[in-house]
């Protein structure tokens, strides 16, 4: 800042801002009114609230004061009554969500990876901790009939919400508790998968206890828990904007209002921090980052004061305390940590559990994980074979751009994603991809994947036979590393138990009934692959809820024509089939944009 003066105690700047320094017990304000700025010592009992304008607008002369006599962005210790947690997650409780990592069949797979003997998924028992309005559990309990889901919440809303969905989808095999983790003990019964996810850090630290105490006494043995938890020193970063934003809202009555200005305040920092400021690339990510995330997400991680974020060492040395232990995270992309320099990736391979966990989270920055569990007792192989890959099914994670391959060559291609980029030399691994890609979103055996990638290769590329009928080809192995290399990159899927799932369009085609409830409702919709499915249309929603296998081509027609007529006859206008997508198109939609046809 250039052109700094000082008169009477006030600090003037150049971009117009002004600061007064006043004794204690007074508090310090400015407003904005066109260019002129205004300041001046106001009592401390009047506090009156900094107000941040919306993106692009002029300040409007509202006044800010800060009270002097007392700092607002201390360090406010946690709450240790239970209650007080349950009571500030009621405020805003989160209305349930997909997360395809912590899905049985994610969990499944990347247990068999590190020498695990995971649970078949038909026939299973499956607990979720702080399982809101079953979002989550609900399309598990539709897709595997033979097992059993119980999930339980703080709030008797939500948990009321959930149990009413199952009994509108004749789900026999979900449960639903209001209960806090406190609760949970031994007459809950053993679980083979316990999920908990959005609840460790958020929780107080006796709730936290509890956690690993259910995760030692219910699992299974053998068994597979999912934490997911905030990570220092990611967090430490992320912390500054939390404070900054519990110093600004305090001032408001309403979470309505917090979360309203606490955005307001957040792409302020972002627009108005100078380049050269250390900080302006953590308040711009943390911008970036809220204006696609949910008002619940902010309120609880910026706002409450529940969220404590843990260095890995501390987590570990908790579940040592509940003789636990760590296998891996259930995103094998954080497994593999791709990206780092060969030095990096060197240093890792040679650094033991929990040492190098948070040398990794020290390289990366993380600020989240979400975390598997086993008993400390439970044998590991934390050198994965790639023979894990046997009977496993393959697709890719998402649409893969400019798919341009000569898979006959050994030239490197390489692949761009959302989340970066894969590089492949080997063509059978090539092949591969584009036989995927012409099946997306569906999986495919990773046998036949083999066999139909061999297709797409001269001659002089094929492997001879193999003598024991036991043992893999050189290509079927090629096959198996490539592929495991693609999923630690996040470039593909893979599971033991796949989705029923088609890119096909039937004659008759169908959805779950999961699915065509929440189109009802006018909720979120949850893919094959246990994904959110965001900004679904009224015609979308109305054609989800007609497609129950029952009805053909020509009946799905004729409604979305009657349903297109109903909608222009209540707006005035004249229905225009020109400008609506066919039926054959909206289909294909659902099929490959969303991934939500069965059939």
């Amino acid at each position: 800042m250039n052109d700094v003066g000082a008169t009477n105690g006030c600090f003037v700047f150049a971009s117009g801002f002004t600061g007064f320094a006043c004794p204690s017990g007074l508090a310090f304000g400015w407003s904005f009114k066109g260019d002129e700025v205004i300041g001046g010592a106001v009592p401390s009992d009047r506090p009156v609230a900094l107000h941040f304008e919306s993106f692009g607008k002029e300040p409007t002369g509202r006044v800010a004061v800060f009270d002097c006599s007392k700092s607002l962005i201390r360090n406010r210790p946690m709450p240790d009554s239970a209650d007080s947690g349950g009571s500030e997650y009621s405020k805003v409780a989160y209305p349930g969500a997909a997360d395809p990592f912590i899905h049985p069949r994610q969990i499944q797979f990347m247990a068999r990876c590190f020498g695990l003997s995971p649970a078949p998924l038909e026939g299973c028992r499956v607990l979720e901790i702080g399982c809101a309005d079953g979002t989550n559990l609900l399309p598990y309990a539709e897709m595997f009939p033979d097992s059993r889901f119980v999930g339980f919440d703080l709030v008797a809303e939500r948990i009321e919400e959930a149990n009413h969905q199952a009994q509108q989808l004749n789900l026999q095999n979900a449960e639903f508790r209001t209960a806090n983790v406190r609760d949970v003990d031994t007459s809950w019964g053993k679980f083979d998968y316990i999920l908990c996810p959005g609840v460790f850090s958020w929780s107080t630290d006796e709730e936290r206890e509890a956690v690993l105490r259910v995760c030692r006494e219910n699992l299974s043995p053998g068994g597979s828990a999912v934490v997911s938890w905030n990570v220092r020193p990611g967090w430490d970063l992320r912390g500054i904007v939390r404070h900054f934003i519990r110093q600004h809202v305090q001032a408001f009555a309403s979470v309505d209002q917090k979360v309203v200005e606490a955005r307001k305040a957040v792409e302020f920092l972002a627009r108005c921090t100078p380049d050269e400021i250390p900080a302006s690339r953590v308040y711009r990510e943390v911008c970036e980052t809220l204006r696609t995330s949910s008002d619940y997400y902010l309120y609880h991680d910026f706002i409450t004061d529940f969220n404590q974020p843990l260095y890995f060492r501390e987590f570990n040395d908790r579940l040592v305390k509940h003789d636990l232990q760590f296998v891996c995270e259930a995103d094998m992309a954080q497994v593999a940590a791709l990206g780092l320099s060969s030095e990096a990736q060197q240093t890792l391979a040679r650094t033991r559990i929990p040492e190098r966990e948070q040398l990794l989270d020290y390289l990366v920055n993380s600020s989240y994980r979400r975390s598997m569990l086993t008993h400390a007792e439970t044998p590991l192989n934390r050198q994965i074979d790639y023979r894990v890959t046997a009977g496993a099914y393959v697709a890719l994670a998402e649409p893969v751009r400019n798919l341009n391959i000569r898979p006959d060559s050994r030239e490197p291609v390489t692949l761009q994603y959302s989340s970066g980029s894969f590089t492949m030399i080997e063509p059978l691994g090539k092949a591969a991809m584009i036989y995927l890609a012409g099946i997306y979103p569906a999986p495919v055996e990773i046998d036949r994947l083999y066999q139909e990638s061999i297709r797409l290769l001269p001659e002089a590329f094929h492997s001879p036979a193999k003598d024991d009928p036991d043992s893999l080809t050189e290509g079927q192995t090629v096959m198996a590393r490539s592929m495991l290399a693609a999923f630690g990159a996040g470039l593909i899927r893979m599971c033991v138990s796949p989705p029923p799932i088609s890119q096909m369009i039937s004659d008759r085609p169908r959805v779950s009934a999961f699915n065509r409830l929440r189109a009802e409702q006018g909720r979120m919709l949850v893919s094959q692959w246990h994904q959110s499915v965001p900004r679904l249309s009224a015609e979308e929603r109305f054609l989800i809820r007609q497609l129950d296998g029952n009805a053909n081509h020509d009946q799905l027609n004729d409604r979305l024509k009657e349903f297109r007529f109903s909608a222009s006859a209540g707006d005035g206008s004249r229905p225009d089939s020109s400008a609506s997508p066919s039926l054959q198109r909206m289909l294909l939609r659902l099929a490959v944009d969303r991934s939500l046809l069965i059939e």
